[in-house]
């Protein structure tokens, strides 16, 4: 699976290309932030894309996009974003940056 992060500013059109490929997206910013950006990626796409979140270290939570059709459960779809958010940090956290897990 592969899963792409984003950080504030965020280029809708990209997400929305990832999304409708069955990509993952999480996208790092805060959470009124990423509100607003799944709702304009929703109302930009032919597809209702999923909004999770997962916790992180330190109280930290990861913000993701998945399509709705997305084969695997919320949970399997958590553990994949935590193992990927595990290798974007082992990285460096850049951006933009894609993990496949």
């Amino acid at each position: 699976m592969l899963i792409n992060f984003y950080t504030d500013p965020v280029d809708v059109t990209n997400v929305c290309a990832d999304l409708s490929n069955g990509e993952i997206v999480v996208i790092v910013t805060v959470r009124e932030n990423f509100r607003a950006i799944a709702k304009s990626v929703a109302e930009s796409i032919d597809i209702d894309p999923y909004s999770g979140e997962v916790e992180g270290s330190g109280m930290s939570w990861w913000y993701y996009l998945a399509p709705a059709d997305e084969k695997y459960t919320v949970a399997e779809t958590d553990r994949f974003v935590v193992q990927a958010v595990e290798i974007w940090d082992s990285k460096g956290g850049l951006y933009p940056f894609s993990a496949i897990v």
